[in-house]
């Protein structure tokens, strides 16, 4: 069994609770927004085509690549997409001992619960896509219904219009008493001065607000 794998690298981690820290990034070719033309300010384009160029790996010769690894991030593309192998390397991964593992998806993919069921450990970093994604009308809500405390729903917010589509969101979680974190970044990853101050006239104690530090870091540039 072999997953598409589009790229895997080392580097600091850019967002979410680990921000700062060194991890392996496993990217997984694939987006099933790919058909829909995919999110509008997708910045991992050359990692949505199901059918794109990226090597097929066996988890074998994954796990011989992050044999050193401690903290590992599976992100894409989509990887709940492939749903079977993403599961069997997350197993793969866990023994001999256990590693830091998140899966960063893209809240449409209905695989949540299947990841979190087999491994409640495992930190999920969610997106809910806002209206300027164009790709809103895709989300799963039941998603959300196997979230913890400990896992992130992320919004990006690219004006007034998705920052109000966020507080409807994080206001109908609460109502459904599902306290994920929450992380509001700003379209573009960089620290948007406007999306700051609304978090602080509004006063959402809750809330992260998060930049992409590798961005700020390299630019938008691959394998960083």
């Amino acid at each position: 069994m072999v997953l598409k794998v589009n790229e895997l690298f080392v580097s600091l981690q850019g967002e979410g609770p680990q921000t700062g820290q060194i991890t392996t990034f496993i990217r997984l070719q694939g987006c099933n927004f790919f058909s829909a033309g995919g999110c509008s300010y997708c910045d991992t384009k050359y990692a949505q085509d199901p059918n794109g160029k990226c090597e097929e790996l066996s988890i074998e010769e994954i796990l011989e690549r992050v044999a050193d690894s401690p903290r590992i991030c599976i992100t894409g593309g989509e990887p709940l997409m492939q749903e079977k192998e993403l599961l069997l390397l997350i197993n793969a991964l866990n023994f001999p001992k256990k590693r830091d593992i998140d899966i960063e998806t893209n809240g449409s993919y209905s695989a949540v619960a299947l990841i979190k069921s087999y491994f409640p450990s495992t930190l999920v970093v969610m997106d809910w896509k806002l209206p300027s994604s164009g790709m809103e009308g895709f989300m799963d809500a039941f998603n959300f219904l196997s979230l913890t405390e400990n896992d992130v729903v992320k919004f990006v917010c690219g004006g007034e219009e998705d920052y109000i589509a966020a507080l409807a969101v994080k206001g109908r979680l609460a109502h459904w008493e599902i306290f994920p974190k929450f992380y509001f970044h700003a379209l573009g990853g960089t620290a948007e001065k406007w999306l700051v101050e609304a978090i602080l006239e509004d006063k959402l104690w809750d809330v992260y607000f998060g930049v992409q530090l590798h961005k700020l870091l390299w630019g938008n540039k691959r394998g960083v």
